[in-house]
């Protein structure tokens, strides 16, 4: 009765039937060893690679040399020349680390330098007549009566040339591909970039502001714990403006009393002096004196400028007052390391130098002239000329007190 219930063979899937697994049985395993040897070198399979890359560079590079000598050969000379003349300048890209100082060789007996320099020494009328004729030398009120009583002048023949800057980069174009190549540049340029770069004035000149800035600040610190610092001999500006300060404030509280002006403190290099401290206060009594008519000029004109408040005058003057040292500090420093522009004169210029007294109708001026005289252009290189104002005598001479 129960094989009725049987499940039949082929109802099964085939997967089933496929993997039917029996008892596992022991197996003999194997090993077997393997060595792996790497490909040998073949010294000819390299060669006829080299030789068959080589034989198709010069065929493709004889073609093409012979395509180009065939349509040169077909150009005329005015076209050639259009060419040329077409042809763009090579691109330059200088490198800042690579600008050197070249040194120039001394002059030859044979060099057009030398013998300008002795054709020249027999016409020192003409460097006598192009100092006196500068127009820096005379003022223009006394150019029609001025002329030269006294001069003495120092003609010097330098026995080499001005040296040379050249700067290193590479070069784009020209026929050669990219190159590194070598350019002169002017001095000019040379010394401004390495300033642009190597800032070592400006520097200096920042570093002694900071330091008497803390100097001050520690200073001020120390005073308010009760420790005094020995006074200088030579006295503090700090300590001479708040007096003055001060003195300014108690002539501005009595009544009638008009504040005296203060005498320059710094000079400018145009040769004003200021006052800051006299004009802060004058602005500031003009701002709080009618405040009502600024609101009405405010809606009336937008354009008329912001005057500051006696609060933000109070701030600024403090902050002038407070940093007058260190920035007399900072000036002094700049003053000391600030190199000037070098000017280097012209190939084959002449030295000149010395004294000219001028004579017109009222006073006598002596300057001090220092020049280069080129002899190619007859002219003083403008660069290099220097005239500093020696003295000036009045001739009729009056006392200022009567």
């Amino acid at each position: 009765m129960l094989r009725l219930f049987r499940l039949s063979r082929s109802l099964l899937p085939l997967s089933a039937r496929a993997n039917h697994v029996g008892p596992s049985q022991p197996q003999v395993v194997q090993i077997q060893r393997v060595k792996f040897r790497t490909k040998r070198f073949k010294p000819y399979s390299i060669l006829l690679r080299v030789g068959a890359c080589y034989a198709f560079y010069e065929i493709i590079t004889r073609a093409l040399v012979v395509m180009v000598d065939e349509a040169e050969l077909e150009l005329t000379e005015e076209e050639r020349q259009e060419i040329e003349e077409e042809e763009i300048e090579p691109m330059f890209i200088p490198f800042p680390g690579f600008t050197q100082t070249v040194e120039s060789q001394p002059y030859r007996s044979t060099d057009p330098e030398w013998r300008a320099y002795v054709q020249v020494s027999n016409l020192a009328d003409i460097v006598l007549r192009a100092v006196s004729s500068h127009p820096l030398l005379l003022p223009k009120e006394d150019r029609e009566d001025a002329r030269v009583s006294k001069y003495w002048l120092d003609v010097q023949y330098p026995l080499r040339p001005p040296p040379t800057f050249l700067r290193q980069g590479l070069s784009f174009g020209g026929g050669d591909g990219v190159t590194w190549t070598r350019q002169p540049v002017d001095p000019v340029a040379v010394f401004w970039t390495r300033q642009a770069l190597w800032p070592s004035a400006i520097t200096l000149s920042l570093w002694s502001f900071t330091r008497a800035l803390i100097a001050q600040n520690v200073a001020t610190v120390t005073r308010l714990f009760g420790h005094e610092s020995q006074p200088d001999p030579s006295g503090n500006m700090q300590q001479t403006l708040e007096k003055l300060q001060q003195q300014l404030k108690k002539q501005s509280g009595k009544p009638g009393s008009v504040p005296s002006p203060l005498p320059p403190q710094d000079r400018t290099d145009e040769g004003s002096t200021t006052s800051s401290l006299t004009r802060m206060d004058e602005r500031s009594a003009g701002s709080t004196a009618a405040p009502e008519t600024l609101g009405k000029g405010a809606n009336m004109d937008n354009d008329v400028p912001n005057i500051p408040s006696a609060k933000d005058t109070q701030l600024i003057r403090s902050a002038q007052v407070h940093t007058s040292g260190p920035w007399d500090k900072f000036k002094q420093s700049l003053a000391q390391k600030w190199r000037k522009t070098p000017a280097y004169p012209p190939r084959g210029s002449i030295r000149v130098s010395g004294l000219v007294e001028l004579n017109t109708s009222r006073q006598i001026i002596t300057i001090d002239c220092m020049g280069w005289w080129d002899p190619q252009t007859e002219t003083y290189d403008g660069r290099t000329l220097t005239l500093e104002l020696r003295a000036i005598r009045p001739k009729l001479q009056t006392p200022l007190r009567r």
